[in-house]
């Protein structure tokens, strides 16, 4: 036959056996609630840091397009005054050759006695 410890507990030792049973549950509940509330930690602070960087981010690539667009922005200013210098350079060319022609009239002028 078998025989159960709780069949001879006397009812000081029963409420005792469920003061540390209950003890024993509470403390499982306060630890599961613990881990719970740290995970709840980390993921929050996760989140902020994923935030954080995604703003990060966004600035950088921000502070690309404003840095691409300036360095376009001077491209096209050195463009236009390399467009100017040869316009220069082809009406200085062409009054330089409008000269000499005049010249050349000039002397075929002055040999033919015009």
């Amino acid at each position: 036959m078998l025989k159960f410890s709780s069949v001879d507990e006397t009812p000081e030792d029963k409420h005792r056996r469920q003061q540390q049973t209950s003890s024993w549950l509470q403390a499982q509940m306060q630890e599961k609630m613990d881990r719970e509330q740290e995970e709840k930690e980390y993921d929050r602070r996760y989140d902020e840091r994923t935030m954080l960087a995604s703003h990060v981010r966004a600035v950088c690539e921000e502070n690309e397009r404003q840095e691409a667009r300036a360095d376009k922005c001077a491209e096209a200013d050195e463009n236009l005054e390399l467009a100017k210098m040869v316009r220069d350079r082809n009406r200085t060319k062409a009054e330089f050759n409008d000269a000499l022609k005049s010249r050349r009239g000039y002397h075929q002028e002055l040999r033919l006695g015009v």
